[in-house]
């Protein structure tokens, strides 16, 4: 028999292992665990980049090949969209057509469609819409933002005014910015050129329009302006086109009232006017907002040829922003061109809009395309 010591000893001893494996299984079941999930996490972000792939090769080849009217971009008619045929018959037909349309309108020297809307047609005003799997994506006609590089002082004024920017800064941030691209070396009231920017340490001015609305980052003292970085709100509202003109059927409506002066009401009317009747006259305009000071020979209805993809995941945090150029004629090249690519946290915007349906088959969601 042993001594009461040693069987104390050897019950302390068996504990303590007991305990030591006990805690070496809990490590390993929770290792595995961990692994498990970053693994299903992988493979769910390795999905979700394909959905986003197929949305965007989808997307590419409709703004290649279908008209754009005052409404957006036609979608192929349920007609052509035949059950019986594939994906790729599909798209072979397509093709067909457009190249068809395109000869015709060589010969005849004008389109061979109309501008008018003929329903069901991909709207451009960054609504977000259904796309391949757990994808979504939405459109922006550029046409439809503020041009930094082209808008008068007054509209910039208003702009940044929109965005809740004090109104004592307002004017200054306005001839800062002017001075910054024009090519003199004389500065405004309250503007700024190379020396003023030497004194402060900071990179000089440009001296021509701005490459990207990032770069007004670099003008003196926009960059101390919380109220338009938030949420990329200056970025996602301006371009940097030579277009002075938005589109009032593409124009968010904080860009009609800097744009045309008109009352947050009337541009919110506008917006919800054109769902179902898109503008191509000034008169509509002019008898809902009674700005009658909108001269006519600047307005503008259809959409540019800059276009911004914006797409995302479901239960994503990122998005990626692809800024296109479609080039139809432009002779052996592809009939678009990616200018830059950028990828950012998701905007809230995009998350708290219901998605729509682009009911076309080019799109096959796994999500629910009506609420639940």
């Amino acid at each position: 028999m042993f001594p009461s010591s040693q069987k104390a000893f050897v019950l302390i001893m068996t504990l303590w292992m007991m305990a030591i494996i006990t805690v070496g299984v809990s490590f390993f079941a929770l290792w595995t665990e961990r692994t498990l999930e970053i693994a299903l996490s992988m493979q769910e972000d390795l999905q979700g980049e394909i959905d986003m792939q197929a949305t965007e090769a989808n997307l590419l080849f409709l703004l290649a090949t279908q008209p754009f009217t005052i409404a957006g971009m036609t979608m192929p008619s349920f007609q052509m969209q035949d059950k019986t045929k594939t994906l790729d018959e599909l798209m072979d037909e397509m093709i067909e057509n457009a190249k068809k349309n395109k000869n015709l309108a060589n010969l005849d020297n004008e389109p061979t469609y109309s501008i008018l809307p003929v329903g069901g047609e991909l709207r451009l005003d960054d609504r977000p819409y259904f796309g391949q799997g757990k994808a979504f994506f939405a459109l922006q006609d550029e046409g439809g933002l503020l041009s930094l590089n082209m808008a008068e002082e007054k509209v910039v004024n208003r702009f940044l005014g929109l965005l809740s920017v004090d109104e004592k800064m307002r004017p200054a941030l306005v001839a800062k910015l002017q001075d910054y691209m024009d090519t003199d070396d004389l500065h405004r009231l309250n503007g700024a050129e190379k020396n003023h920017y030497k004194n402060l340490n900071l990179l000089l001015p440009s001296n021509h329009f701005l490459l990207h609305p990032m770069q007004s980052k670099l003008v003196m003292d926009w960059t101390d302006q919380p109220e338009i970085w938030t949420d990329q709100k200056l970025l996602q509202l301006t371009n940097k086109n030579l277009s002075t003109i938005p589109n009032f059927n593409t124009a968010p409506a904080l860009i009609l009232q800097a744009a045309y002066g008109i009352t947050a009401d009337a541009a919110e009317q506008l917006v919800r006017l054109r769902e179902s009747n898109p503008f191509y006259q000034l008169n509509s305009v002019w008898q809902i907002t009674g700005a009658f000071e909108i001269d006519q020979l600047y307005v503008n209805f259809f959409p540019i040829r800059h276009l911004r993809l914006t797409l995302w995941v479901a239960n994503g945090k990122k998005m990626r922003q692809v800024h296109l150029q479609l080039t139809h004629d432009a002779d052996e090249f592809k009939p678009w061109r990616v200018l830059y690519t950028t990828e950012t946290t998701l905007l809230p915007i995009y998350k708290e809009k219901i998605p729509h349906d682009a009911k076309t088959t080019f799109f096959t969601p796994t999500l629910p395309t009506t609420p639940q």
